[in-house]
């Protein structure tokens, strides 16, 4: 059979979106078609970068969702199914919206689909697809290399996917990890994770690699050993953790010494209340500005991940989000809306309370509103979302972050990172797009 997998692109602002190359690149699709038996074609798409064929050519189509990109994959699937292909879907979206995926596709699969995969393709050989499969946390121990060898490197961007763990151990009320993999939290043989970074360096002539874990000092042995391995192999990275590693020095030490550019951690907000009303109590208890400077410290410059419409939030959150960032010197801000999504305690919490708007599928990007704010007018959630966008990757603000006295523990890392805030500064600034949006 001739098999594609599918990475669709989503509506932004009226428009497909469409890029030349993406820079946070998901290693969905080579991780499924490495599940492939032998003797079948395979192609990756990545719509935003390359059209998918419409022509009849492919017998059998997978497509993986995420954030808005349903509406799109319906729609291609629609025309794909007129022709006599068979189309599969799966992905987080899929978990929130499970009746929509039913009607639009031949199959549907929950879970993550290396479990399944092998079986639903002979399935389709043999004509007797069923309508659903389920594959919840499967094994880690023996699951090949993904299949770089199919990415076309004109659109990857200048960073390299790998993974060494799933899942996460937190209970955070507004995402849906835990959920999506029935909180098995797993992690992949150290020595794999360290090949597959080899290879993929070969395979791509890069040095730079970001994990997609969602939280990658959870399992703390575990990352210690990767990190020991990549210190050996000369490669830059970074990764997600929570707040909790960063007081951790021998971690910090060895990220330092491995190559870390940044650390990714999900700040949220800087109000401990409104921490703790959506179930991030171990941040709660966290000092921030003391985990911050210890990382600076050893060298690791940190990534700042907030949210804005939690119920506290008021006119003085967003002054208060940029002096967070100013004070301690974080390097770069990804800031999203609070999302809603269907199976997670908050998408429940505003049904209940009557403040759900509308459900986030054609927009749920983490850049629209979905729900009533209690302390902000909608719009006035929404324009200061922006603005503080454009005021975070100001030059001015820029410099304030930049200007401190660990600069120099980690210049090279410093410089990078300056480098991503001038692209955001013109893509915020002068195209008024969100950053962190490819």
């Amino acid at each position: 059979m001739r098999i594609a997998f599918v990475d669709p692109t989503w509506t932004f602002r009226g428009e497909l979106i469409r890029l030349p190359r993406i820079g946070y690149f998901a290693l969905t699709l080579p991780v499924l078609a490495a599940q492939v038996p032998p003797g079948h074609s395979i192609d990756l798409i990545y719509e935003k970068c390359r059209e998918l064929p419409l022509d009849g050519r492919y017998d059998l189509v997978f497509f993986t969702t995420m954030g808005p990109n349903l509406t799109r994959a319906i729609e291609l699937s629609k025309r794909l199914r007129a022709q006599g292909t068979i189309t599969v879907v799966g992905g987080w979206t899929v978990f929130a919206y499970p009746h929509l995926a039913a009607e639009h596709f031949d199959a549907v699969v929950f879970g993550e689909g290396e479990g399944v995969l092998p079986q639903l393709i002979a399935d389709v050989q043999e004509g007797r697809l069923e309508p659903c499969y389920e594959s919840y946390a499967p094994d880690l121990e023996n699951i090949p290399r993904p299949r770089y060898d199919l990415i076309d490197p004109s659109v990857l961007g200048g960073v390299v996917p790998v993974e060494s763990s799933r899942s996460c151990r937190n209970h955070c009320d507004f995402c849906a990890v835990a959920e999506f993999t029935r909180n098995q939290y797993r992690t992949l043989p150290v020595e794999r994770v360290l090949a597959n970074v080899e290879y993929a360096r070969r395979r791509f002539s890069r040095r730079y690699f970001y994990f997609t874990d969602p939280n990658f000092g959870l399992e703390r042995e575990h990352a210690l050993a990767v990190m020991e391995g990549l210190a050996r192999m000369r490669v830059h990275w970074w990764a997600s953790v929570d707040v909790r590693i960063l007081h951790d020095d021998e971690f910090l030490r060895l990220a330092r010494r491995s190559g870390c550019l940044t650390l990714q951690v999900g700040f949220e907000t800087p109000h401990r209340d409104r921490l703790q009303s959506v179930g991030k109590q171990f941040a709660a208890k966290a000092d921030y500005g003391a985990a911050v400077a210890n990382s600076l410290r050893w060298g690791v410059p940190v990534t700042a991940l907030m949210m804005l419409g939690f119920d506290g939030d008021d006119a003085a959150c967003f002054g208060q989000i940029r002096d967070f960032l100013d004070r301690h010197h974080l390097s770069v801000l990804v800031l999203h809306v609070l999302t809603p999504l269907p199976g997670t305690r908050f998408y429940a919490k505003l049904v209940a309370e009557g403040r759900l708007l509308r459900e986030p599928l054609v927009d749920g990007d983490g850049h629209h509103l979905h729900f009533r704010p209690l302390a902000l007018g909608e719009d006035e959630l929404v324009e200061g979302f922006h603005a503080l966008q454009r005021e975070i990757y100001s030059i001015p603000s820029i410099v304030r972050r930049f200007c401190h006295r660990d600069l120099l523990r980690n210049l090279s890392a410093h410089l990078l990172l300056l480098y991503t805030n001038l692209v955001h500064h013109r893509r915020v600034a002068k195209l008024g797009l969100p950053a962190g949006m490819s």
